[in-house]
């Protein structure tokens, strides 16, 4: 195992979304601010949106790990990343597979693609398809939770092109924590 990484095995996974608050009232005139002069905003490069982020872990047992999140504007991800005097702890939540086919030989592949450079994680790095932010349209209001199945899903289709109707079977592997980026997965 490396040290920038951590790796909660488990079989089942539950994101329960709490409502917002104000977070980072206190920040939101800098952080506005800082938003609207980045150039990479103003050029459409980068912008705002939903990110889901972690509020706390509850692992109920060695199988199954509760994950109590909200969400937040990307903007307040990305500018407390950019300056370091925005003290906005934001851990973000997204979702990453494995994709493992066969060919007709029966040999064993699995995908994966480069990030863009305009990413604020690791850009032009490559990573595993599907990988991406979980956003809440993948909120369930009635329960209170994420599917992130169905977001999973939707970033095999866009990443892939592939119809989802190929996949036969997805299984939860476990939590990963990159301790370098305070991201999880």
């Amino acid at each position: 195992m490396y040290a920038d990484y951590e790796v909660i095995p488990c079989d089942k996974i539950v994101l329960k979304v709490l409502p917002n608050g104000n977070t980072f009232k206190s920040w939101k005139k800098n952080i506005e601010y800082l938003w609207n002069a980045d150039p990479l905003v103003n050029d459409g490069t980068v912008f705002d949106g939903n990110i889901l982020m972690l509020k706390e872990i509850d692992q109920v047992s060695l199988k199954e790990i509760n994950i109590v999140c909200n969400f937040t504007g990307y903007k307040n991800f990305y500018i407390s990343r950019k300056y370091k005097n925005i003290p906005c702890d934001i851990q973000p939540i997204g979702v990453s597979g494995i994709v493992l086919f066969k060919d007709a030989n029966a040999k064993l592949y699995t995908l994966i693609g480069k990030r863009s450079v305009s990413v604020s994680n690791y850009p032009g790095y490559y990573e595993l398809l599907p990988s991406g932010n979980v956003d809440d349209t993948y909120l369930n209001d009635d329960a209170g939770s994420i599917d992130y199945e169905k977001n999973l899903i939707t970033e095999f289709q866009e990443e892939s092109g592939l119809y989802p109707s190929i996949i036969k079977k997805i299984s939860p592997i476990g939590l990963i924590h990159d301790r370098k980026e305070n991201y999880y997965d």
